[in-house]
C-alpha cells in the first residue's frame, strides 16, 4: 500500500515537472528539461576544464613545449572544446540555436553594460596570450609589486611574490598599466643594494 501511494505521488510530481513553462522557438521547455540542460552544461564545462589541465600537464609537457606555449595552446583548445560541448548539449536537447541568437541579441545590450569588466578582461587575456609580451615564468613588476607570473588565464593572471603569496590580477591591468618585464629577453640583471657609511669615511676603504 505504501509503495502504491509513493508511486502515485512520484507520478504527480513528474507530470508537474514535465509541464511546459515557456517556449524557445517551437520547442516547449519544462522544469525537467531546464534541470537536465543545466546539469548537462555543467558537465560540459567540467570536461573542458579537465581537458585543458590534461593537455597542459600531460600531453604538451611530454612534447617538451615551453610553459608559455603550453598555456596558450591549452587555454585556446580548452575554451574551444567547452564552446563545442555546450553547442552539442543544446542541439541534443532540441533547442534551436537560431532562436537563442535572437534572444541573445535582444538581451545583449543590457547584459553588455553589466559585463563590461569581464569582457575587457577576456579580450585583454587573449591579447596577452597572443602577443606574448608577458609569459608564464616571467619576472615582472606591476604597481610596486614584484613577482613571477605563475599562470595566465582568460580572465586574470596569477603572480607569485617573493613572500610566497599568490596575487590574482585582472588581465586588463596588465594591458593598461605600466608593466616592467625584467625577463622578456633574458634573466640577466642587477640588484641595487644601498650601503650606508659614516660621513668622512675613506672612499678607498669603503
Amino acid at each position: 500500500m505504501l509503495f502504491v501511494i509513493f508511486g502515485k505521488i512520484l507520478a504527480v510530481n513528474l507530470s508537474f515537472l514535465s509541464e511546459p513553462l515557456f517556449k524557445i522557438g517551437n520547442k516547449p521547455i519544462s522544469s525537467l528539461a531546464v534541470v537536465n540542460l543545466t546539469v548537462s552544461l555543467i558537465i560540459a564545462i567540467l570536461i573542458s576544464r579537465l581537458f585543458k589541465q590534461f593537455l597542459k600537464t600531460k600531453v604538451l609537457t611530454k612534447l617538451k613545449i615551453d610553459a608559455s606555449n603550453r598555456e596558450i595552446i591549452s587555454t585556446i583548445l580548452g575554451y574551444g572544446i567547452g564552446v563545442l560541448a555546450c553547442v552539442l548539449v543544446l542541439q541534443v536537447n532540441g533547442i534551436d540555436l537560431g532562436s537563442l541568437a535572437i534572444l541573445a541579441g535582444g538581451l545583449g545590450i543590457g547584459i553588455g553594460f553589466g559585463l563590461q569588466d569581464i569582457t575587457k578582461n577576456f579580450v585583454s587575456g587573449l591579447t596577452i596570450l597572443l602577443e606574448r609580451k608577458v609569459k608564464v615564468g616571467d619576472f615582472i613588476e606591476l604597481d610596486g609589486m614584484v613577482g613571477y607570473v605563475k599562470e595566465i588565464s582568460i580572465r586574470s593572471t596569477l603572480i607569485e611574490t617573493f613572500d610566497q603569496f599568490d596575487v590574482v590580477v585582472p588581465n586588463s591591468q596588465l594591458v593598461e598599466k605600466r608593466l616592467v618585464n625584467m625577463s622578456l629577453e633574458s634573466f640577466r640583471g642587477r640588484i641595487k643594494i644601498p650601503i650606508g657609511v659614516a660621513y668622512g669615511s675613506d672612499p678607498v676603504l669603503v
